[in-house]
């Protein structure tokens, strides 16, 4: 298909190539021959009228002659000198025509109807079959006028053959050209047809390629006209595609892991919950005490399965935007003291520092109060459950040009590189040791919390030890616009 396309291309170009070049030569050759035989025909006139002119000023028949075999050689042409009978009185000779045989040449060539028009004063020109020569001969005529009496008539026959051969010679040359260019055309045609049909051939190849579900594959091709517009626009698809497909897959890799993690979740509490449901149908808590000790552990595990499920629903809720935030105002310098006037206790039961760091001018944000409570929560609540006793915690408010940073850092053991990239996952835990109380959810709420609010978050260890936890939120829009829908 690749060579069909290639050859049709090719052909198309040659043929309309040949055809447009034949027809201009053609026509050329037509055009050129009427006017090389119309300058032929008057340089004989302009020849015959010189002579003319010789002819009334000089007299005597000896230099006439002279004359007229000088132009005649020059023209190539055979020269009469005819008097007003009709009789040739001088004529040049022609290789194979001797002089004397002036009368029988002259009138195997000579219309004498056309004599008799010269005769009369009138310039002629015909051309003639010559059953001497055995060919055509181009015949002009010019009358020797002398104060308005005509004298003699010049007769001046050059052969066609010789005519046209200058002129052949021409076509022959423009011929050569024009096969040159013909040559040169078919080459061009086919560099044209590789450097057209190859984005075409890349094109059909990325179409394949897309078709089979290989969406990596880009067009090369980048050229500045339609078929560069073309190919781009089918990388943006492929690119588009590959973006889609892999946004798809993930999905669906974090569905399967999703129902995987619920059914781990679930199983550990369900199971605890059957075993102590069954022992006392079994009658094996006999004890008052015992009986009511299974019933509080069926209950703590009854309140991890709502907690879990509540959790659950909050995080479907937030990221397909069925929550609605309650926006307002918020002074970020305030409602962080807020934040730590609610926690430090907690931080003080454990023996762990707690501090506060403020460094803007007027840190106002748009936002939920409860959902950005809620991110601070779980930040705290997350360094508070891996600091040890004796080390330091700290929330801090930045101020930045066009956004502000809410830190919170640790001196705990530090999050494994490995795990870095995953923690804002649902269900993900770093090691049993360290989420044995958890479900994985808190933090990719937050996220989602936090991106709810067109902000971001990230997480790093520090040099130091410990990790840190930056959320970024936009600041406030600027000219008293508080970003606000009506009537908030």
């Amino acid at each position: 298909m690749t060579n069909s396309l290639k050859l049709k291309f090719w052909l198309a170009l040659v043929l309309l190539v040949v055809a447009a070049t034949s027809s201009i030569l053609w026509a050329t050759t037509i055009y050129m021959g009427q006017k090389y035989f119309a300058q032929q025909q008057e340089s004989l006139f302009r020849a015959g009228e010189k002579l003319s002119e010789y002819v009334v000023a000089e007299r005597d028949l000896g230099k006439i002659y002279h004359q007229m075999e000088i132009m005649g050689s020059y023209l190539n042409a055979n020269i009469s000198l005819v008097d007003p009978q009709g009789r040739i009185l001088i004529c040049s000779g022609r290789e194979g025509i001797p002089r004397s045989s002036c009368q029988m040449w002259a009138a195997d060539m000579i219309p004498q109807e056309l004599v008799k028009n010269l005769l009369a004063g009138k310039k002629v020109a015909v051309r003639v079959e010559s059953k001497l020569l055995k060919q055509d001969v181009l015949f002009t005529g010019v009358p020797v006028v002398f104060q308005g009496r005509v004298l003699f008539a010049i007769l001046l026959q050059a052969p066609v053959r010789e005519i046209s051969g200058n002129f052949f010679e021409l076509i022959k040359i423009n011929i050569l050209s024009t096969i040159i260019g013909v040559i040169l055309a078919t080459i061009l045609a086919f560099w044209l047809s590789i450097s057209i049909t190859k984005p075409l051939i890349q094109i059909k190849t990325a179409a394949q390629k897309i078709a089979n579900k290989d969406f990596s594959h880009r067009i090369s091709y980048q050229g500045k006209d339609e078929l560069g517009d073309i190919a781009q626009t089918i990388n943006q698809m492929a690119a588009q595609l590959e973006k889609y497909i892999d946004a798809y897959q993930k999905r669906e890799q974090n569905r399967r892991e999703f129902l995987a993690n619920v059914s781990h979740e679930l199983r550990t509490p369900l199971t605890i919950i059957q075993g102590y449901t069954e022992a006392l149908l079994d009658g094996m808590a006999d004890d008052a005490k015992i009986s009511e000790e299974y019933l509080k552990n069926i209950l703590i595990e009854a309140e991890r399965l709502k907690t879990m499920a509540n959790e659950l629903l909050d995080l479907a809720s937030i990221e397909e935007g069925r929550e609605k935030l309650k926006l307002e105002n918020i002074d970020l310098a305030e409602f962080a003291e807020e934040c730590i006037n609610t926690f430090k206790n907690q931080f003080s039961e454990k023996g762990i520092n707690l501090e506060l760091e403020i460094r803007v001018r007027e840190g106002k944000v748009i936002g939920d109060r409860n959902k950005l409570f809620r991110v601070i929560e779980n930040l705290l609540s997350n360094a508070l459950k891996y600091t040890p006793s004796g080390g330091k915690v700290k929330l801090a408010v930045l101020e930045r040009e066009k956004d502000f940073q809410i830190i919170t850092s640790d001196t705990g053991p530090g999050i494994p590189e490995k795990d870095l990239g995953k923690i804002f996952e649902r269900f993900y835990k770093v090691d049993k040791a360290r989420s044995s109380k958890g479900f994985g959810l808190g933090l990719a709420i937050t996220k989602s919390i936090v991106e709810a609010h067109g902000g971001k978050i990230y997480a790093q260890n520090n040099p130091e030890g410990g990790a840190n936890f930056m959320v970024i939120l936009p600041k406030l829009p600027p000219s008293g616009d508080n970003g606000l829908p009506n009537g908030q």
